[in-house]
């Protein structure tokens, strides 16, 4: 028990101790967060040139929005002076002035008259398709000059669930849809909203005309809706990839009105007018739906004054200069500057541009790499661990080879110091009395205490070698095996003899080993004396050789279970627990093991029945390494 609890403490023990683990932690940690904050840097950069140019490009729009008209191939009517500039500064407002939007980088903005007069500020919108308008193949509607805030967050709501659904990759299967009804002039008489329901299939790609042409046949029977695979000319169907060359088509199996406002104002719609499709365009909606909320919510981004003094920009009576101001802090902050649309009459007239922005370029940059920090963060840890790991275990077993160092000179010292006595004490007594009759008996004493001194340092030279098996030579002779054992069981006749043990050897088949006999006479012996030593009264003693093995069994006591993983290791005795009265220094087995390993062998020791057993077996030709 008490060498379990050693064990166990020496498990929980730090040998590199908390100063040395927490300096590779701090090195690692170090080099994870300069390398990872250069890298965000880096991308902070990029973004804050990527915000830039969005700036640039929207205030260039409310200027040069015509010129995307004509990109586009869209019909561009000749200028009509003040009230087309008004309605193409809202066109442009309402595209550039909502797009770009994310969590990290909001803006809203405002158009003030030459008289300084607040025209219009960014708003929530929808944008309707309209196939025969004669500019743009869309208008938009103010929502917020239509709809009360509550109606607004309604439409919200319904935008926020088809954002929900939509994937990160392909094309979305929308929840709801949204829709107007135009009269004369473009005036929105109802905007309502539809719940869609879909029927999905998942058929393999080769097999998908196959489908729709069933899907069509079912939907002639039942109201002789078309559908085609093409999903960007119809909504009825959206068809998108799946892995393994699957595909998935959506169809609209129905819809169900779920919202409805009516504009009382509006004229009443004619028999001629349809309902046409819309999207909604609520700034910051693009990051989700609490995005928008906050940009709605904050007085920053919604609070223009009603007038604005344009005396600073100008540069003659009349004209309006391109003074840019900013204002504000970095993160949060105004621009100011002067607007000329494109087709301008006479008298010429300018308009203010305010823009509103909030950008986080930093947190945009750590969002973007979140997924490096984690997997950077991942790698840096098993490496630290792996560190941690190795130094621990180099540590330990300078502990331990320190450990055995200490033990080995402690033990030597001890055994060393038994033979010098008694040297020393017949020595003295020759000196005191020269003439004694005991001086041969003295004599043989200390000439037989040297060469136990002489067989110790033997030992420890062995020892001293067993840590380095390169030293060694062994021969290219092939020695029988058992002959190595009667030699060293001839060797321990005379303590057989004395505990009166029965002796057997059963070869039924010796066999070779090329190795240094005298290296492999001691490991046998050390095995043989144990078995010995070790047994009881009148035991016995069993040797079975086999093809590549030799097991030696003993009828002494077993071992303790929690000493057998150990018996093998230096300096390692069992004696106070199996009441041995031999003297030994714990060397026979680790050498033993040390010299089986060095010949290819394994020595494995194991309790039985009646005692123990020894196990040498003899592995493929290929010699170990230690």
């Amino acid at each position: 028990m008490k060498r379990k609890e050693r064990a166990a403490k020496r498990a929980k023990t730090l040998y590199m101790g908390k100063k040395v683990c927490l300096s590779i932690v701090f090195v690692f940690l170090a080099v994870y967060m300069i390398s990872m904050l250069f890298v965000t840097w880096r991308e902070e950069q990029d973004i804050e040139e990527e915000y830039g140019r969005m700036l640039i490009n929207t205030i260039g729009a409310f200027e040069n929005y015509s010129f995307v008209y004509e990109e586009k191939g869209y019909r561009v009517s000749s200028p009509t002076g003040p009230e087309y500039n008004e309605g193409y500064l809202e066109d442009a407002m309402n595209s550039w002035g909502n797009s770009d939007q994310s969590g990290y980088y909001l803006m809203s903005g405002a158009i003030y008259d030459a008289e300084g007069n607040l025209l219009m500020q960014s708003s929530n919108c929808l944008r309707v398709m309209v196939d025969d308008w004669e500019a743009l193949p869309y208008i938009y509607v103010n929502l917020d000059e239509l709809l009360t805030e509550d109606e607004i967050r309604q439409l919200a709501d319904f935008e926020r669930v088809n954002a929900e659904n939509a994937p990160e990759e392909g094309l979305a299967v929308p929840q709801y849809e949204f829709e107007v009804l135009l009269t004369d002039g473009n005036i929105p008489a109802q905007i309502r909203v539809n719940q869609i329901h879909w029927k999905t299939y998942t058929v393999r790609e080769e097999e998908e005309e196959e489908m729709l042409e069933k899907i069509q046949s079912d939907l002639d029977k039942e109201d002789g809706d078309s559908i085609s695979s093409d999903s960007d000319d119809t909504d009825q169907t959206i068809s998108s990839s799946e892995p393994d060359g699957m595909r998935t088509i959506s169809v609209k199996a129905g819809e169900e009105e779920v919202w409805r406002w009516e504009n009382p104002s509006a004229p009443q719609a004619g028999p001629d007018e349809r309902w046409q499709s819309a999207e909604m365009d609520m700034p910051g909606m693009y990051a989700g739906y609490h995005t928008w909320e906050k940009w709605i919510d904050d007085p920053f981004f919604q609070d223009y004054p009603e007038k604005f003094d344009l005396e600073k920009y100008k540069s003659e009576p009349g004209m309006i200069s391109g003074f840019w101001e900013q204002t504000g802090s970095n993160s949060r902050y105004e621009i100011r500057t002067a607007i000329t649309p494109p087709y301008q009459s006479e008298p010429y007239e300018g308009y203010a541009l305010v823009l509103r922005i909030e950008e986080h370029p930093w947190m945009a940059a750590l969002d973007s790499q979140k997924y490096i920090w984690l997997g950077n963060l991942i790698f840096l840890a098993a490496c630290a661990a792996f560190t941690l790991w190795l130094t621990e275990r180099t540590y330990r077993q300078r502990e331990r080879l320190e450990a055995q160092r200490r033990d080995f000179i402690n033990i030597m010292a001890h055994e060393i110091k038994t033979p010098l006595g008694v040297i020393r004490g017949f020595s003295e007594n020759m000196k005191e009395n020269p003439g004694t009759k005991k001086r041969e008996y003295y004599l043989d004493q200390i000439i037989r205490q040297t060469e136990e001194v002489d067989s110790l340092v033997k030992e420890m030279i062995t020892t001293s070698k067993a840590a380095d098996w390169k030293q060694v030579k062994i021969g290219d002779v092939l020695i029988s095996v058992r002959s190595v054992i009667e030699d060293e069981m001839d060797r321990l006749e005379v303590q057989t003899e004395e505990k009166r043990l029965n002796v057997t050897l059963r070869c039924e088949d010796d066999w070779m080993l090329s190795a240094d006999r005298k290296l492999l006479e001691q490991a046998f012996f050390a095995i043989l004396s144990n078995a010995v030593s070790y047994n009881r009264e009148e035991g016995r003693i069993r040797i079975v050789l086999k093809k590549g093995i030799c097991t030696i069994e003993n009828t002494g006591d077993n071992i303790p279970p929690e000493h057998l993983p150990h018996v093998c290791e230096m300096f390692y005795t069992v004696n106070q627990s199996r009441g041995a009265r031999e003297k030994h220094l714990g060397m026979g087995l680790y050498l033993a093991r040390q010299i089986f390993a060095m010949h290819g062998a394994e020595l494995k020791v194991e309790n039985t029945e009646e005692g123990v057993r020894v196990t040498v077996e003899k592995k493929r030709s290929n010699r170990e390494k230690i």
